[in-house]
């Protein structure tokens, strides 16, 4: 299931993108 493996990244790394704007973004909070 190499398909899987490659969204389950693709969601983690956005995620983790995601969390690291938020965080350097004061007022912001999801």
């Amino acid at each position: 299931m190499v398909e899987a493996k490659l969204k389950f990244w693709a969601y983690a790394w956005m995620v983790h993108l995601a969390n690291s704007v938020v965080g350097r973004a004061p007022g912001i909070r999801v």
